[in-house]
This record gives structure tokens, sequence and C-alpha cells, in this order.
């Protein structure tokens, strides 16, 4: 009898804040934004894949980044909103493919994938 090995998968929802913020507010697609508060001491917890292609990423200074694009978009985290995406994202996961989930983050997790 041989040892079956586990196979675990990674999920990371890279942009997932800015992806949301736009799920949210549609008028959003497809543009630069970044999720921050809007003042001149602001880090970026977020870039959309957009603001990326300028050079703005997370963990920048809001500051920074408007010297990259004056029109970016800067909008506040909706942490409730996220939280219940982020939530139907894992059910869906555990429903559709396996229930060995287990979240590490709101937009990280190991998946068991072995059995499927």
């Amino acid at each position: 009898m041989s040892k079956k090995e586990k196979v675990i998968f990674l999920i990371d929802m890279d942009a997932f804040f800015a992806s949301v913020a736009v799920l949210k507010n549609p008028a959003f697609a497809h543009k630069p934004l970044v999720i921050a508060n809007n003042h001149n001491k602001a880090i970026i917890s977020a870039a959309s894949y957009e603001a990326r292609a300028y050079g703005i990423k997370a963990a920048m200074p809001l500051n920074m980044a408007k010297q990259l694009y004056k029109n970016l978009i800067v909008t506040q985290l909706d942490y409730q909103f996220i939280e219940t995406i982020s939530q139907r994202i894992w059910e869906l996961v555990k429903t559709k493919f396996t229930n060995l989930v287990e979240v590490v983050s709101i937009d990280e997790a190991y998946v068991d994938v072995t059995q499927i």
C-alpha cells in the first residue's frame, strides 16, 4: 500500500482590498485605485493593478503615489464589506472543492486538495 502525498494549495488573493472596492463601487473599475486614508501621511494598504502599472504599490506613502499618478483614486477600507466578501469566498471554496480550508488572513488560506 503506497502512502498518498498531500497536496496543499495556498490561495493568496492579490489586490483583494482594491478588487473589493471595485465590487462595491463599479465606477472604480479599470482605474488606478488605492486603499488609504486620504491625507499627506497616509500609507497605501492596497493598490489596483492599474495603479501598479504606474509603480504604485502597497506600503507606499500616499503622497509619493500621487506624484507618480496625479489622478489616483483614493478610497478608504470598508472592513465590514471586505470581511463579508472574504467569508463568502472561503465558503464557496469549502462548498465547491473541499472543507479542508485553513484561513490564515482575510485574503489568504491553505486548502487541502489531496482528495479532489
